[in-house]
């Protein structure tokens, strides 16, 4: 049903969120409990047949429990977390709660890693400004630099809807990624962790030149994957899209292959942009 498939949705959002905020910092146990309940309750919700009554009730006992040190927590202004959905045993019958567990981090307020306190915004209205991101998150912490995302057409630059925003603390990043999808200038906007892709960069060995591509537009060919790539400026020698033997249709996937290292590591800086609409993955073939 409709409802049903409204609640899928938002329980896979829930889901992803969690799983980026735990992937921050796999050292904090409350935020990989956090991903571990969103995910059951996704597979609950779907009717998914591998999970066991056992862990629907551990996931309900995790929901509803409430220690007095959390408690008193919420009374002296401490960080909520994210709502996380119960669920039942019929998936239609899944609610929201909300989940009062999460630790404050001390190091919020003396933080300077700028990787932690960026966080990636996208599907932002074409007309928004600096002033306008500062006041989206304004109730998350204090904003100290916004910066856009553009792409070159014809020979100008071109706003592509996202941005980098970076807060003063990591509490304030935390604060944004958990308020998920927020709706504003008409757009529903999505917020999730900003991730390195330098350190991705670092880790291409020497001697690789070859590059998979993933989550590409199926309407694409292999022209326009070699412009965004950036041509034989760039070093590209050579693409090859993916395709279904029997349909011979796309499968939104494909290899760049470069004239030289240097030339790929160049290229990873693109993973996590966006192609026509699609967040690109880039994941470099460091078997040479």
């Amino acid at each position: 049903s409709k409802s049903k498939n409204t609640i899928i949705k938002k329980l896979r959002i829930k889901m992803k969120e969690a799983r980026a905020a735990w992937r921050e910092n796999k050292k904090d146990r409350t935020l990989k409990k956090k991903f571990k309940k969103a995910k059951l309750a996704l597979q609950q919700a779907k009717g998914e047949p591998n999970v066991k009554k056992d862990s629907v009730k551990k996931l309900n006992k995790m929901t509803n429990e409430k220690s007095s040190d959390h408690l008193a927590a919420d009374r002296k202004g401490g960080d909520s977390s994210m709502d996380i959905p119960s669920v039942s045993n019929q998936p239609s019958a899944a609610s929201e709660v909300e989940n009062p567990k999460t630790k404050q981090d001390p190091e919020a307020a003396t933080t300077t890693n700028d990787a932690k306190r960026k966080v990636f915004v996208s599907n932002l209205n074409f007309k928004v400004d600096e002033a306008a991101i500062k006041k989206l998150f304004s109730e998350c912490g204090k904003v100290t630099e916004v910066t856009w995302l553009e792409e070159e057409k014809k020979g100008s630059k071109v706003f592509m809807g996202c941005a980098y925003v970076t807060f003063t603390t990591l509490a304030g990043a935390r604060k944004a990624v958990q308020r998920g999808e927020v709706h504003h200038m008409k757009r529903d906007v999505r917020v999730e962790y900003s991730r390195d892709r330098t350190k991705m960069m670092s880790e291409v060995v020497e001697g690789a030149t070859s590059c998979f591509v993933g989550n590409l537009p199926f309407e694409l060919d292999e022209k326009d994957l070699e412009a965004w790539a950036g041509g034989s400026a760039a070093g590209v020698k050579k693409i090859f899209l993916l395709k279904d033997r029997k349909t011979k249709k796309q499968k939104g996937c494909g290899f760049v292959e470069f004239h030289n290292t240097e030339n790929l590591r160049k290229f990873v800086l693109k993973n996590g942009s966006f192609f026509k609409g699609r967040k690109i993955r880039l994941r470099p073939k460091n078997h040479v």
